[in-house]
């Protein structure tokens, strides 16, 4: 059917073509008759014998030759011949790649395999407005995920399970205050690098992320190993530090420090500097740095962000 439709096409603009042709070569020529009225005067006059009116047959069926063709020409005006400024597609024009379709995408043969697609991209599609979300969240719970993607808690709660189970996301607290956040996130890079410091001294007990110490202070990272309790905060470092500014997050963490109970308390601030060039001066400014921890193990890391993520993708 298609064929016919362009063959018959092709047939019209060929005879708009012979009729163009036949407009523009065989009218005949303009004549022009002189007529003396007197000895020194003579008036001339032009006959075009119908030459100006074939020339405008002709131009018009030049233009319905190419007119025949617009939608291939995506031509939407030519000039007294306009159309809709605007007009819908069909199915066979709207095609942003001819290459066929990848093996694993193809088009679904019922009515029971289409709901299927449909419910495993609506599926991929929450998953990816959830890891979105962390672009605006620290942390996420459930009520909040339920919430912007409109859909009950128990789904909200099998989403994040999902993404949990893939390595997107890490759950602290569960199940009483579930708290998700993203698990490349610098603060979840930085606190797995301080697990590793802490299972190379000692067996790891218990290890709880973002948690609040008696209502009143939060701290990024509590680690209990034996005897020892490690409490860790993480800071993000996005220019060259300054002395008030280290001093601040170190009465912090030694304030959080001292309200836990153990035989051994080790206190580590972990530095995550974003930008590369100023790691040299962040750690300048650490070892400058002089302070009394008093029976507190105090240690500062000066973490490079880029570093932190190379070593996760390994």
């Amino acid at each position: 059917m298609r064929n016919r439709r362009y063959r018959f096409r092709i047939l019209l603009t060929v005879l708009c073509g012979l009729v163009a042709y036949c407009a523009f070569v065989l009218p005949p020529s303009p004549q022009s008759v002189a007529i003396k009225v007197s000895p020194e005067k003579t008036i001339s006059t032009t006959h075009d014998n119908g030459a100006k009116f074939f020339e405008w047959v002709g131009l018009l069926f030049l233009a319905l030759s190419v007119w025949i063709w617009r939608r291939e020409l995506k031509l939407t005006g030519f000039g007294p011949l306009s159309g809709a400024p605007l007009e819908q597609q069909t199915p066979e024009e709207f095609r942003k790649d001819d290459s066929p379709p990848p093996p694993g995408d193809s088009a679904p043969k019922d009515v029971a395999e289409a709901t299927s697609q449909m419910n495993q991209e609506e599926h991929e599609g929450r998953k990816q407005r959830i890891l979105e979300l962390f672009k605006k969240h620290h942390a996420l719970n459930v009520s909040v995920v339920s919430r912007d993607l409109g859909v009950t808690v128990h789904t909200a709660r099998a989403l994040l399970f999902i993404l949990m189970k893939e390595g997107f996301v890490r759950c602290d607290g569960f199940p009483r205050s579930a708290l998700y956040t993203l698990a490349s996130s610098p603060e979840n890079l930085a606190l797995d690098h301080i697990r590793g410091i802490v299972q190379s001294e000692a067996e790891l007990d218990v290890e709880r992320r973002f948690v609040r110490v008696k209502h009143m202070h939060e701290i990024d990272g509590v680690f209990e190993a034996g005897n020892t309790t490690y409490v860790a905060e993480v800071k993000y470092i996005r220019q060259p530090l300054s002395p008030s500014r280290l001093d601040d997050s170190l009465l912090q963490l030694l304030t959080v420090a001292k309200e836990l109970r153990a035989a051994r308390l080790v206190g580590i601030l972990a530095l995550v500097v974003f930008e590369d060039q100023i790691i040299g001066k962040v750690q300048k400014s650490v070892d400058q740095f002089t302070y009394d921890a008093g029976d507190i193990d105090l240690r500062i890391l000066v973490l490079s962000k880029n570093e932190l993520q190379r070593t996760q993708n390994k």
